[in-house]
């Protein structure tokens, strides 16, 4: 009898394991049919637009146009500015034009999947994914036709013009590559400041001499400050009177570059994403990016009072 129930058992989890797989297998057949379907609407588009395309290890077909302004090595981490249009495959209905190529309006992100990180700031995130560091496919001053199937497009993303697991064209422009350093002293060339001191990356402009008060790690200090984005120059952040100790719960840029301002001083400190919010970023209350993944950012700060235990 003990025997008879332990195979009723067995034959009962068998059961269950198929029914399971059972399951699984609808989706999984839809998600490749859409995929196959992609790859069909692509390949037709490709030969009715008489195209000369490659295929990535992503899976996007690509075209790259243009001479490159620049063959800097590809190898370090940046930021991209590109142009770029997005349109429905084969219909070539428009999705996205807010970057268009033949406007003035471009778009700033770094780049996030070279560093491990599945996120990205751009949808659709075959783009991020496409100009991946190391791959030395497209180039300052180049532009592109990307064809991707729907993972690397809008997913499951509808709209009344985006039918979701569509296969669309994108138009894309490099503008231009720059780095946290560049954007940093572009910045302080345009603001046309003096360098006072730069440390661990966190450049100290003087703007009003202070006291001879000096700031130590355990000062009370408090200070007057705005906080902007270098990239863009759009405020995050900001308070009238702020009392903490550089040794204490702020950013690191802060607790190297506080110290090298005197109390009654006024100044601009730049600091590199390193020292800031680094890859994480900083939100507001509604879960948008007041400060973006690798921002370098800058403060506007006067040291209103110092004091020492």
């Amino acid at each position: 009898m003990k025997l008879l129930k332990t195979s009723l058992f067995l034959v009962f989890l068998v059961v269950i394991y198929l029914w399971a797989c059972k399951r699984k297998d609808p989706n999984a057949d839809f998600l490749a049919e859409q995929l196959a379907r992609n790859e069909r609407e692509i390949q037709n588009y490709i030969a009715q637009k008489g195209l000369q395309m490659q295929k990535d290890e992503n899976g996007i077909y690509y075209q790259i146009f243009g001479t490159p302004q620049s063959r800097t090595p590809d190898t370090t981490f940046r930021h991209v500015i590109i142009k770029y249009e997005t349109r429905l495959i084969p219909s070539e209905t428009p999705i996205d034009t807010n970057y268009k190529l033949s406007g003035n309006k471009t778009l700033t992100f770094a780049l996030l999947n070279p560093t491990g990180n599945s996120r990205t700031l751009i949808i659709p995130r075959g783009i991020d994914i496409f100009l991946q560091l190391g791959k030395a496919k497209m180039f300052k001053g180049q532009k592109a036709i990307l064809l991707m199937n729907h993972t690397m497009g809008y997913g499951t993303a509808s709209s009344p013009f985006l039918p979701p697991y569509s296969a669309i064209r994108v138009d894309l422009e490099l503008v231009d590559v720059k780095s946290e350093t560049e954007f940093i002293a572009e910045k302080i060339a345009e603001l046309n400041l003096p360098v006072t001191q730069n440390k661990d990356g966190v450049i100290f402009s003087l703007t009003q001499p202070g006291a001879l008060d000096l700031i130590r790690d355990s000062s009370n200090v408090t200070v007057k400050y705005v906080g902007r984005r270098v990239i863009n120059d759009a405020i995050f952040d900001s308070n009238q009177s702020f009392t903490f100790k550089p040794i204490g719960n702020v950013i690191s840029g802060w607790r190297v570059g506080i110290p090298l301002m005197k109390k009654g001083e006024k100044g601009y400190l730049f600091i590199p994403s390193n020292q800031a919010y680094r890859g994480t970023g900083s939100t507001n209350t509604s879960g948008a990016f007041v400060v973006f993944p690798y921002d370098p950012i800058y403060f506007e700060i006067e040291i209103l009072n110092v004091t020492n235990d």
